[in-house]
């Protein structure tokens, strides 16, 4: 497993809610937080019941406060959830450092369909996603056995994609602020070299076309060089025929 923001800060709490599909085709759900100054993750909930109903979600999809809310009461529903979450919260706060969310639904295309992303703070009623003290991201589980190495930060190298088409207003679409979505993550990246990709001064081509980034993405021709190893892509994203496309 690999996070984004672990190259970007090493102390910070790491939470995993993984969510199982159990052979009846119920779900449960576990809660297990690796802190800085323990070697051992804590198992704070185990195999608990989440009474997830696909059929309601899907009715609230053009709601996304609602959406957020329905998924958060639906895996946060066993009070050993909850507690464990402010178990979390409280050791967090405690400490003054961030609460990493790594949301882990295995291989099921059907947990993977869910908006994950619209998850709230079952305490405080806020959406996880745009908390300043919360990083969340989603695992991708892959059957790929080939090791992922990561090396030091001083070696690190990053790409930058901004999508902004010239006729999005075509499909009803709003154009992007290419300039602050750049300042924000070279802000966050740091001392992390970047090369970009998009309607920028800077940008090595001014267009994020798939030929482009995959052109980008390929190890540099020096000996022994790799590609990028954090890939950055702000875009469009929308429904068509129930098929998500970027």
């Amino acid at each position: 497993m690999l996070c984004f923001a672990e190259t970007l800060m090493s102390t910070c709490a790491d939470l995993e809610l993984c969510i199982h599909c159990q052979a009846d085709g119920s779900y449960t759900a576990d809660l297990r937080l690796q802190t800085p100054d323990s070697a051992v993750a804590a198992e704070l909930a185990t195999r608990q019941p989440v009474p997830l109903d696909f059929a309601r979600l899907r009715q609230l999809g053009l709601d996304p406060a609602a959406y957020g809310r329905e998924l958060t009461g639906m895996v946060f529903a066993e009070e050993k959830m909850r507690q464990g979450w402010l178990q979390v919260r409280a050791y967090a706060s405690g400490k003054e450092i961030p609460l990493r969310v790594c949301l882990n639904p295995g291989l099921s295309d059907e947990l993977h369909a869910l908006r994950w992303e619209k998850l709230y703070d079952p305490e405080y009623q806020t959406p996880l996603a745009l908390s300043e003290q919360v990083i969340f991201s989603r695992i991708l589980a892959s059957p790929d056995l080939t090791p992922v190495v990561i090396p030091p930060r001083p070696q690190l190298r990053a790409l930058i994609v901004i999508a902004n088409p010239t006729d999005l207003a075509a499909y009803s679409l709003a154009p992007i602020a290419v300039a602050e979505e750049i300042a924000r993550i070279t802000n966050a990246l740091g001392s992390i070299p970047a090369t970009i990709i998009g309607d920028y001064p800077d940008a090595v081509q001014p267009r994020a076309t798939l030929p482009t980034i995959i052109e980008q993405l390929r190890p540099a021709p020096e000996a022994g060089s790799t590609g990028p190893h954090i890939l950055y892509l702000v875009c469009h994203g929308r429904l068509v025929d129930g098929e998500p496309y970027l």
